[in-house]
């Protein structure tokens, strides 16, 4: 009976997360918003349609891995080299900005050093796929300054990275100095030889199945990668979604790189929408009320903290004022990093209340 109830609402999982991101087509908003909204509808602390909380872990779980992987898909040490001086100075202001917005505030409310740390990064990054289909839907994909925002999105998700590799390690209790250093250590081994080892493999593999006309078993090879290198990071201490996110970096540095990521690209993004589907079904709305003074200063704080640090960031850059004023609004939606953050803080209660 416990197997029927499973596959029960797994077939609601799906039903559902595909209505939700259909709604939001329809209302021409972002599909993360459908997902979010949906899910929390009609999750445990809903309607309860769904309510199989290993289901829901399992699926947050995988989705955060390939949401990853799909990230790291879209960068890649070449683009990182075209990125102009101007794009990593912007980025150090919105974020030293907007991190610091956050720390503060969570040490003024006596929360302690971990959760100020974990919420300046939760309230400092910006989300590349809502901001970028913000600007799509309506029509400013095509402004001058988009370019720079793109370039800041993907030293975000440079930042992010390494911030989960750092919370990865206070988890673990490595909480001095030389503790952190030497988690770090095997960190960067891994990345040295995912680029040099790995990178190389991957490409004596492509080659030999491009020889064999094996067309079909791409998306096999690219999600082998993926799950591979999730597994050496857990294998290191690390959060499998770096391993993840250093796998799609290497199908992006690949000469058959575009080829995979179209292969796969419809299962990824399936998946990606059912770990935001499944970030929804944990929202308990309950708890707002309770909450709400916090929950009023913490969007009080993200919206400053991005708006400000942005504004600034472009304007000495070389952006005008008033395309100043718009890389500022457009880079105030939440990141799936954030959502990630968020998620690995809850479970290691970091914070005295649900965020």
């Amino acid at each position: 009976m416990a197997t029927e109830s499973f596959f029960i609402e797994f077939g609601f999982l799906i039903f559902f997360s595909t209505l939700g991101g259909l709604l939001a087509i329809k209302f021409k908003q972002p599909a993360v918003l459908g997902l979010l909204l949906v899910g929390s509808l009609i999750g445990p602390f809903g309607l309860r349609i769904i309510a199989q909380t290993d289901l829901i872990k399992l699926f947050e779980d995988i989705g955060a891995v390939l949401l990853l992987f799909t990230i790291g898909i879209e960068f890649s040490m070449h683009k990182l080299r075209r990125l102009g001086m101007s794009a990593i100075f912007a980025f150090i202001i919105k974020m030293g900005i907007a991190f610091l917005i956050g720390y503060e505030l969570a040490l003024s409310l006596n929360l302690g050093l971990v959760p100020a740390l974990y919420l300046g990064a939760i309230l400092s990054v910006t989300s590349t796929a809502i901001m970028i289909k913000v600007v799509e839907y309506g029509g400013y994909i095509k402004r001058k300054e988009i370019p720079l925002l793109i370039s800041v999105l993907i030293f975000e998700d440079i930042f992010a990275v390494i911030a989960l590799t750092f919370f990865s390690s206070i988890q673990k209790g490595q909480t001095s100095h030389l503790q952190l250093i030497l988690h770090f250590l095997p960190a960067l081994a891994f990345i040295g030889i995912s680029y040099f080892v790995v990178l190389k493999l991957f490409e004596k593999i492509l080659q030999w199945l491009k020889g064999h006309d094996s067309a079909s078993s791409l998306p096999m090879v690219a999600l082998s990668l993926c799950f591979g290198m999730s597994y050496v990071a857990f294998l290191l201490g690390l959060t499998p979604s770096i391993g993840a996110f250093l796998g799609g970096s290497i199908v992006a540095a690949l000469h058959e790189g575009k080829t995979l990521k179209k292969a796969i690209r419809s299962f990824t993004l399936s998946f990606s929408a059912i770990f935001f589907f499944a970030m929804g079904l944990g929202i308990d709305f309950s708890v707002v009320l309770p909450n709400l003074n916090l929950i009023i200063l913490f969007v009080a704080a993200t919206v400053v903290g991005k708006f400000v640090g942005t504004l600034l960031g472009a304007y000495f850059s070389g952006v005008p004022g008033s395309a100043a004023v718009f890389a500022g609004i457009a880079m105030l939606p939440i990141g799936e990093f954030s959502l990630i953050h968020a998620k690995n803080a809850a479970e290691s209660g970091v914070f005295p209340f649900d965020i």
